[in-house]
């Protein structure tokens, strides 16, 4: 899935990583109107296996959110 940053950014926020027990990342919620939302691809509950082709496995909540923050105007995701 790739998504192009709006206004509002991306418009989804993740849930999960190695601090929490190592929980995969998901998709946690999608904002109303945004980028996720509009696109239509991404699910609440969704994995995240991949962002920007780097792999989530072992990932930490805050790597995942610098990367989707600071890769740019678009984000491109593996889900499962």
């Amino acid at each position: 899935v790739e998504l192009d940053r709006g206004s509002r950014g991306f418009g989804f926020s993740i849930r999960g990583g190695r601090e929490f027990n190592n929980m995969p990342l998901f998709v946690l919620r999608i904002a109303e109107g945004g980028a996720a939302d509009v696109d239509g691809r991404l699910r609440v509950g969704d994995q995240i296996l991949e962002i920007n082709q780097i792999e989530t496995t072992n990932m930490n909540h805050s790597e995942a959110i610098d990367i989707i923050q600071n890769g740019g105007s678009i984000v491109r995701l593996k889900m499962k």
